[in-house]
C-alpha cells in the first residue's frame, strides 16, 4: 500500500485526468482477478509456496514499474502485473493461514488478517510522510526492493509442499462449474459488489476513491476464489 500516496504524483507526471486514470486503475482489477484464477490451479499442481515464490517476484516489479511508466499503457500494464502478483501471493497466504489452522487446531485466520490491516496501515502513513523528500520513482523502486527481499525471506519459512495439503483429497473435484448451486453466492456477491462501486464511482471526486474501491473489491474476492479453488 505504500504506492497509495503517490497516486496523485503518478497521475500529474503522466499528464492524467481522473476519470482516464481512474479507468487505468482498473489494470490492478483484471490483474487482480487473472491472478485469483490461476492461483488456485498452479496451488493444486505446484503447492502454496512455490506459487508464493513467484508471486513475490511479480509484485515488487509492477511496483517497480508504476514509478517508473512514463504514459498510460505502461501504468496500466505495470498495474496488471503488480495485481496479478497480489493475487497470487493473497490466496496462497490464506491459503497456508487455513493449513496452520488445521495442523494446530486454533483460529488464527482473524489474527493474520488484522496483521495485514496494520502493515497496509504502517505503509500507507510512512509513504505519505516521505512523499515530500524523493520522488515517486525512487519511493516506489525502493519499496519494491526491499518487499522483494523481505518477501523471499518470509517465503523460504512457510509451509512445503509436501505438507500443505495442496493436492486435496477425493471428495474434492479438480474444478467448479461456472455455473450452478455451488457458484450462485459467488455470483450474486460479484453482482452486488459491482453495483456497489458504480454507485461509488458515480459519487466519486477523485480518482484515488476509485482506486480504493477497486482494490477493496479485489480483496473481498481473493479469500472467496480460494476457498472454492485452492482444493479441489
Amino acid at each position: 500500500m505504500g504506492w497509495v500516496p503517490r497516486i496523485p504524483e503518478i497521475k500529474d507526471l503522466i499528464g492524467l485526468s481522473n476519470g482516464a486514470f481512474g479507468f487505468i486503475l482498473l489494470g490492478a482489477t483484471f490483474g487482480s482477478i487473472t491472478g485469483a484464477q490461476l492461483a488456485g490451479r498452479l496451488m493444486h499442481t505446484f503447492g502454496s509456496q512455490k506459487v508464493i515464490f513467484v508471486g513475490v517476484v511479480i509484485m515488487p516489479a509492477g511496483l517497480a514499474g508504476m514509478g517508473m511508466a512514463t504514459n498510460a499503457l505502461a501504468l496500466f500494464l505495470t498495474l496488471f502485473t503488480m495485481g496479478l502478483g497480489y493475487a497470487l501471493i493473497d490466496m496462497c497466504y490464506n491459503f497456508q493461514a487455513t493449513v496452520v489452522e488445521k495442523i494446530l487446531g486454533r483460529r488464527y485466520m482473524s489474527s493474520f488478517h488484522a496483521m495485514w490491516s496494520v502493515g497496509a496501515f504502517v505503509t500507507t502513513v510512512l509513504g505519505g510522510a516521505i512523499t515530500r523528500h524523493v520522488s515517486p520513482r525512487t519511493n516506489l523502486v525502493s519499496i519494491a526492493i526491499v518487499a522483494l527481499i523481505a518477501y523471499l525471506i518470509a517465503a523460504y519459512y512457510l509451509l512445503p509442499s509436501s505438507i500443505d495439503g495442496h493436492k486435496g483429497d477425493e471428495e474434492h473435484e479438480a474444478k467448479i462449474p461456472l455455473f450452478g448451486k455451488s457458484v450462485m453466492p459467488l455470483w450474486f456477491l460479484g453482482v452486488g459488489l459491482l453495483e456497489a462501486w458504480l454507485a461509488k464511482v458515480r459519487q466519486a471526486t477523485g480518482a484515488q476513491f476509485c482506486c480504493a474501491m477497486k482494490w477493496d473489491t479485489a480483496r473481498a474476492f481473493t479469500p472467496l476464489l480460494s476457498h472454492h479453488l485452492h482444493l479441489r
